[in-house]
């Protein structure tokens, strides 16, 4: 049974949850349960193995399904002096997650029996593990007994996988439920393997060329594992992974070669890597707003393993069991894209708009905020908004949108990123406007003649954001051709991580600065219908890696 719990405190963890359960169900007659907190959000997951004991529970403690958040249960289990809010899930528990409570609730001391359905089923009774016919339909066998001791010790300290597939998307929905809308596949043989910083995931045969692609923990929002069924892994990232060229042997050959021949020799056959822009040229369109990785395994009973490694993470993933659904769309996010961008440049529609209202949602579409379909359903509120409020209003709605929107993903409703909702969260925002509040850009440059807001452009090797109007102080560019701020922007070349792009003796970054940057500086990059080229650059710009 999966129980779907709200309000929980931002520093509480998972022990922490753990710790809060413990009495109250308890007191309803079990203890067998896990909780995971979905990170970064007041949200979390309990599963139980006793449907009969999670009913009692949510009878005293719980609400009803779909309840509003000021509904109150008879009881309330607290954390942290908070009052946690828990429902019946939507999502019924994988299979493998109550096989494992199952497990453990076995090797607790009283080494609870259950029935062995299967006629002929092997089961090793001794302590060499040997197999034993057990021809009896109903017969009683700890739990313990249909694991057997090897596959848990390899478990345990296998971190590499093999894997068969490669699907890059963003998350959606279709009605209230999540599902993963995929713009890219790939369908090759490759591995994945864990390790205590990131997750390297190899496209390819390793011992020829190949492609890497390297998940930080750091950067990861969520994991949402999926069950033996369907052995899925979908890393929801919040900036785009690195993706390199590899010629030669992988980085654990190259390793076990050192110990095997030694390192004079294994250095010579080192991996030579090119760090990439994305994986292919498919890939290179939604690089940088397709954040969410789903990987499938080549076996599907890796998948209990793969969400215990990712669970003792230090960086505090959250790990979440739940099927997804793939959507596959009837538009590509390019075409959708190039259709949104031809609505904005069009005078005859929306292209008379204020720059700075379509700099905004032209910005929702390439930070991967909002689908490109969503924002076109999304223009003629706009255009009503721009009616009825100031131009000031809009932006200032628009930016505050981008900014405390939820991602689509785990704990997030439907309602809340449809048209409806979102054209309400606009509406709150512009009626709420305060020319006068501190914290208002647009008023900052009638307090300081000597500062103008620029838009910026933030170039990674993935992806192209757009960020601002920020203030900026003036130069002879901008004083001589004042109240046209609008057509000069500010480039910033940057890592995914916000960092310069640093050497790195063990790969080359000429494809990155040769091509991806080089690229921007010799070309015309083009925002809601208006293009912008290189003017130049002063000694401050540079030392930063801006223009």
């Amino acid at each position: 049974m999966e129980v779907f719990v709200r309000n929980v405190p931002s520093q509480a963890t998972d022990k922490d949850l753990q710790r809060a359960f413990v009495g109250p169900l308890g007191e309803c007659g079990t203890q067998d349960f896990h909780v995971d907190k979905i990170r970064d959000k007041p949200l979390a997951v309990l599963t139980l193995l006793d449907k009969s004991c999670g009913q009692q529970f949510l009878h005293i403690y719980g609400v009803p399904q779909n309840s509003r958040h000021n509904v109150r249960s008879t009881k309330s289990v607290r954390c942290s002096g908070r009052p946690l809010i828990c429902a019946l899930s939507r999502n019924a528990p994988h299979d493998y997650a109550i096989q494992s409570l199952a497990y453990e609730a076995a090797r607790k001391p009283s080494n609870a029996l259950v029935p062995l359905d299967a006629s002929n089923a092997l089961v090793p009774l001794n302590a060499s593990n040997a197999l034993v016919p057990l021809n009896l339909s109903n017969a009683l066998v700890p739990i313990n007994a249909l694991v057997p001791a090897t596959t848990q010790t390899e478990n345990r300290t296998s971190r590499r996988f093999a894997t068969r597939e490669l699907q890059c998307g963003q998350w959606g929905y279709e009605g209230d439920r999540l599902v993963f809308t995929t713009h890219y596949k790939r369908t090759t043989n490759g591995s994945i393997t864990f390790g205590s910083k990131e997750a390297i995931l190899l496209l390819g045969d390793t011992n020829a060329q190949h492609v890497r692609i390297d998940l930080s923990y750091h950067h990861c929002d969520s994991v949402i594992t999926g069950s033996t069924n369907d052995p899925t892994i979908c890393i929801m990232l919040r900036s785009s992974p690195k993706f390199y060229d590899v010629h030669g042997q992988d980085v654990l050959t190259t390793g076990l070669a050192a110990l095997v021949i030694g390192n004079t020799v294994a250095r010579q056959k080192d991996i030579r890597k090119t760090r990439l822009s994305s994986i292919d040229d498919n890939h290179r369109k939604i690089a940088g707003v397709a954040l969410v990785y789903r990987i499938t395994l080549a076996s599907r009973h890796e998948i209990t393993t793969n969400r215990s490694l990712l669970s003792r993470s230090r960086h505090l993933i959250s790990v979440i069991s739940m099927p997804t659904k793939v959507h596959f769309p009837q538009e590509t996010w390019a075409r959708s894209k190039e259709r949104l961008d031809l609505e904005l440049a069009d005078m005859g529609r929306f292209g008379n708009m204020p720059f700075k209202v379509r700099f905004q949602l032209d910005g929702l579409a390439r930070n991967g905020r909002l689908s490109p379909r969503t924002i076109l359903d999304l223009l003629p509120r706009v255009k009503t908004l721009l009616d009825r409020y100031s131009t000031g209003a809009v932006l200032t709605a628009l930016m505050k949108l981008h900014k405390n929107m939820p991602n689509a993903g785990p704990g997030t409703d439907a309602e809340d990123l449809s048209v409806e909702g979102l054209t309400y969260m606009l509406m709150q925002y512009a009626m709420a406007y305060d020319p006068q509040a501190p914290d208002n850009v647009y008023e900052l440059t009638k307090r300081h003649a000597h500062v103008e807001l620029i838009h910026r452009v933030v170039i990674t090797p993935a992806g192209a954001y757009l960020e601002g109007p920020g203030p900026e102080p003036t130069n002879r560019v901008l004083r001589q051709y004042a109240g046209q701020t609008d057509n000069f922007l500010r480039i910033i070349f940057q890592d995914e991580d916000g960092g310069n792009v640093h050497y790195d003796p063990r790969a080359s970054n000429t494809l990155i600065f040769h091509k991806r940057f080089k690229g921007i500086l010799d070309g015309t990059f083009n925002i809601a219908g208006l293009g912008f080229s290189f003017l130049g650059f002063s000694h401050s710009s540079m030392r930063n890696q801006s223009c």
